[in-house]
């Protein structure tokens, strides 16, 4: 077996920022997922990087209300922690459910990876 093998990465322990807590989305860098935990007073929580998730998704675009499909990808905007469809917030994963047009919805969300 290898000696440099870590973990499979499907949960890990990041500084998500203080105020995060357990099932709130996040975004650094390139990793997406949802809290675990909530945030110690240091920001740390643990967080699943892999998975189906239920979110509360917002059919939105940025500029007007939106439907989304299954397969859409949906953003997080990483200051609001809302998802929805408008492309110049960050990309989180992809829909498996619809949303209405102008409607928020919890739906089950595809972490991108």
């Amino acid at each position: 077996m290898a000696t440099n093998y870590v973990s499979d990465g499907k949960q890990i322990s990041l500084n998500v920022g203080t105020g995060k807590n357990s099932g709130d989305p996040i975004a650094i860098g390139n990793i997406r997922g949802i809290c675990l935990s909530d945030a110690d007073t240091d920001g740390n929580a643990a967080v699943v990087t892999v998975g189906i998730v239920n979110l509360s998704v917002k059919g939105w675009d940025g500029t007007a209300n939106a439907a989304i499909a299954f397969g859409d990808s949906v953003y997080l905007d990483t200051t609001a922690g809302t998802l929805d469809v408008n492309t110049a917030k960050t990309l989180y994963g992809t829909a498996l459910e619809p949303v209405v047009s102008g409607a928020t919805t919890t739906i089950e969300v595809f972490i991108k990876r």
